[in-house]
């Protein structure tokens, strides 16, 4: 599947601020942070204990992967707070 990179300047500033409001809110999302911790552990233990480094490799992969959503989210918020200094 191709990868598809993240353009902020394809939404306006009232659309930004709005994604960014939302990025905020499952961020700080109790739920959210239950998961992300779990999932990373559960990495980080299946990592540890891994018999092969294809499993290794795999476990490292889903851990930068999970860092590269919540730096997705922390991206959009930022650039909702931008557009919100540009509003103000």
């Amino acid at each position: 599947m191709p990868s598809r990179q993240y353009e902020p300047e394809t939404y306006t500033d009232d659309e930004a601020i709005r994604r960014g409001a939302r990025a905020h809110a499952i961020l700080g999302d109790e739920i959210f942070k239950e998961a992300v911790e779990l999932a990373g552990q559960s990495f980080y233990d299946e990592w540890l204990h891994a018999k092969t480094p294809q499993v290794r490799e795999a476990m490292w992969a889903k851990t930068l992967a999970l860092g590269a959503v919540e730096d997705s989210l922390r991206s959009i918020m930022a650039d909702g707070e931008v557009a919100a200094s540009r509003v103000s």
